[in-house]
């Protein structure tokens, strides 16, 4: 099997980030690198040209409702394509500046922001969350939950940004009861959620070892 070059490898990372129903991104990917394999100038169309077809027959064979296909080199986008019904039930078709739901692929996105801001003096990864999100001062961890009590201590330190990048802030991964579906129904403000999730008490002892002990 011929591997995939550099270019390819970074048209892969950039189609991943495209959200499609029934689907996944990376079998999406590998299909669109099978025709886009040898672009390496602008000026190659024909490869570009095959894309279209090639992701409406997704959208013929019921697979997907509709897609936004983007291929870009360096500072130059190449080709963006937009195909199918963005709303099956509305008959709406699809736009180029449509919204996918991405999930868990915002995490790398909102850490390269972080990252950059960082590097721009405008914050740093050791900052307490707190200092951003005041919702957070106060936190409480769990040292011994029981069925009738729940026993809370004063954390050595609070969270930082770091640890929110590295999964390591013992935040409860679930929501409380009558907001259990807030991820699936995003019927609540960013702020509603925001101050729902930092009242929390960690569900678990919080693993990471405090700044004044690292070594």
């Amino acid at each position: 099997m011929k591997k995939t070059t550099a270019p390819e490898r970074k048209l892969g990372e950039q189609l991943t980030g495209c959200g499609f129903r029934g689907v996944t991104a990376s079998v999406l990917a590998f299909f669109a690198l099978y025709f886009v394999r040898g672009l390496v100038a602008a000026e190659d169309t024909t490869s570009l040209a095959r894309i279209r077809p090639a992701m409406q027959r997704f959208v013929d064979h019921g697979e997907i409702a509709g897609a936004v296909t983007v291929v870009g080199r360096k500072d130059v986008i190449l080709s963006v394509e937009a195909l199918g019904q963005m709303n099956i039930e509305k008959q709406a078709p699809m736009t180029k500046d449509a919204i996918f739901q991405i999930a868990s692929m915002t995490k790398p996105i909102t850490a390269i922001g972080i990252m950059q801001l960082q590097e721009e003096g405008k914050l740093a990864i050791d900052d307490p969350v707190e200092k951003y999100l005041p919702e957070f001062k106060g936190q409480m961890l769990i040292a011994e939950k029981k069925l009738d009590s729940l026993l809370l201590n004063k954390p050595s330190r609070p969270i930082t940004l770091k640890d929110l990048l590295t999964h390591t802030s013992g935040l409860p991964s679930v929501y409380p009861a009558g907001l259990g579906d807030l991820y699936q129904k995003r019927d609540r403000t960013l702020a509603e959620g925001t101050l729902v999730i930092s009242r929390r008490a960690g569900g678990r002892p919080r693993t990471i070892t405090a700044p004044s002990e690292e070594k």
